[in-house]
């Protein structure tokens, strides 16, 4: 009976690796179900990780269940199990951080180590041979990725990171075991393995690791979902760009990240867009906006944002070192969409506003601003860059009259603000 324990404990590990299995698929449908699974680099690693845990669950299971005589009949079997499943593993977390996976590579130690295993159990009956060779070939594949893995490991998000940490462990956690099949076990009793002591401190620790790697994977696909439930809350559906809530809480964020860095607003509104929809349809005016959006996105720098406010209305945020590279831009940006070519031949021109942007905390006053003076461009004929020149005016207004109280200047379409320079 206490030997039917034993066999019951054993085989509770690859019981519960099947069900961590299991997990990882069903947080693979519920991603799936969001749309996740469509995304750049999808969600594949969450099955890779499901292969793996079922891999290694039937082998444990064989060689708890199995005598050595047993063992010797399934050798290849098993070495192909331990060594796809390290594949699996390998390839996802490759798959999740944009490693370059080696596939020659790998498949080569897989080769070399389901070969060796294949020799050492099969025609010469040495079962210590064959636990080296299996064991160091399914550490040699899991610590492929573990130099790129490190050095990428800096540059992303917590959960991604407590993922790369575990799994770095988990690459030592296999060096360590086959140490221990040169250093240890030579002198244990390989006849009574599944039963030793070594065995179940092996179990317990893998199972522990499997338990930690399924956590910390959960929490990473929870965190996948709820960053693509912020997208779509914070994304406009037709352009692709921020919606109103999206760029002014990104606007802010930036600002108060980097509140150094001279942020300038660029509002720009489509001309008589209405008429594009009235003499062209609503679907020529629904391509239009998409159009311009990917525009804004060849012209736009990392780090630079732009958002649809409503209707024809966009918001850009730059970082520029002055008015005058602000206003640059958005002279580029006014040609590009007068000289592009859009749908059923449609004119389209835009007007544009730019104004600078001190901190958070005037971030709400820098809109108003920027949108009096795009209102500003459009009545003065549309087509235009209308920049703000307050500071210039206000200056020369300083050393003109000393003791007066200037005035607050109208802004200054950048033409007029060239020449006022120029003056």
């Amino acid at each position: 009976m206490q030997m039917d324990q034993d066999e019951l404990f054993l085989l509770m590990v690859p019981a519960c690796l099947l069900v961590l299995a299991l997990l990882l698929m069903a947080c693979r449908l519920l991603l799936n179900r969001h749309g996740l699974c469509h995304l750049p680099g999808g969600q594949e690693y969450l099955p890779l990780t499901a292969m793996s845990f079922l891999c290694v669950s039937v082998a444990l299971t064989l060689q708890t269940l199995l005598s050595n005589a047993g063992l010797a009949d399934r050798v290849v079997l098993l070495a192909l199990l331990h060594v796809i499943g390290a594949l699996a593993l390998h390839q996802a977390i490759c798959l999740r951080f944009d490693l370059e996976p080696r596939h020659r590579l790998a498949v080569g130690i897989a080769v070399l180590t389901v070969t060796g295993s294949y020799y050492f159990g099969e025609m010469r009956g040495d079962l210590l041979s064959r636990l080296t060779v299996v064991s160091a070939g399914v550490a040699a594949i899991l610590c492929l990725s573990v130099p790129d893995l490190l050095r990428q490991r800096d540059g992303i998000g917590l959960c991604d990171r407590l993922l790369a940490t575990s799994y770095v462990f988990g690459a030592g956690f296999a060096v360590l075991r086959s140490c221990w099949t040169i250093v240890i076990a030579p002198g244990a009793d390989l006849e009574d393995l599944p039963g030793s002591g070594p065995w179940k401190l092996y179990l317990a620790l893998m199972l522990f690791f499997k338990l930690w790697l399924t956590v910390v994977v959960v929490l990473v696909a929870i965190g996948d979902l709820l960053a693509s439930l912020r997208r779509q809350r914070d994304t406009d559906p037709l352009s692709g760009l921020l919606n109103r809530r999206g760029f002014q809480e990104q606007a802010e964020l930036r600002l108060r990240q980097h509140p150094g860095a001279n942020w300038h607003l660029i509002a720009v509104d489509l001309d008589h867009f209405k008429r594009i929809n009235d003499c062209h349809g609503h679907h020529t005016g629904d391509l239009v906006i998409r159009q311009l959006s990917d525009l804004f996105a060849r012209h736009l720098r990392p780090g630079q944002i732009a958002g649809r406010m409503g209707g024809e209305e966009f918001m850009l945020m730059i970082d520029a070192a002055t008015l005058a590279q602000a206003v640059s831009l958005a002279e580029i940006l006014r040609r590009a969409v007068e000289g592009a070519t859009w749908p059923d031949q449609a004119r389209v021109t835009a007007s544009f506003g730019v104004e600078q942007v001190a901190d958070a905390a005037d971030f709400h006053v820098a809109l108003r601003r920027v949108d009096t003076l795009l209102y500003e461009a459009k009545n003065q004929g549309r087509n235009r860059v209308s920049a703000a020149a307050a500071a210039a005016a206000l200056a020369a207004v300083a050393r003109a009259k000393p003791c007066t109280r200037p005035e607050a200047p109208r802004a200054l379409p950048v033409a007029e603000a060239a020449l006022a320079s120029a003056r």
